[in-house]
């Protein structure tokens, strides 16, 4: 079996905001078309009011203060402790090429490398 293609896109402070979501004023057609042809969820919940844990919860699966991750990355210095299996290191482990394209706030700036992409 061919392993399948992933893609998995976290947009900032986006929310529901897109055609695929019933917003017909705002014109996101290629997400539109991506959501319809894929998977699009319809029931979530952000574990915590900061952008930084929220994404740390999607990317390990565990809520901020279980994965470590409970501030902002930024601001507060905050950093997703190495230690944790995150999404990208498991693509990669299972023989993925990891890309991360634009923002990440998941780590401080200064660890940025300890991230698991192949390139970003």
């Amino acid at each position: 079996m061919k392993a399948p293609n992933v893609i998995f896109i976290s947009s900032h402070d986006l929310g529901t905001n897109l055609g695929c979501y019933g917003h017909a004023w705002i014109e996101s057609p290629r997400l539109d078309r991506f959501a319809a042809e894929g998977v699009r969820f319809d029931c979530h919940f952000s574990p915590s009011a900061y952008c930084t844990p929220s994404r740390g919860a999607m990317l390990t699966g565990k809520n901020p203060h279980v994965n470590g991750l409970m501030g902002l990355a930024g601001l507060g210095g905050w950093s997703l402790p190495t230690d944790q299996v995150t999404v990208e290191k498991a693509l990669r482990a299972a023989g993925y090429e990891t890309l991360l394209i634009g923002l990440q706030h998941e780590v401080d700036e200064k660890k940025r490398g300890e991230m698991a992409f192949d390139v970003d």
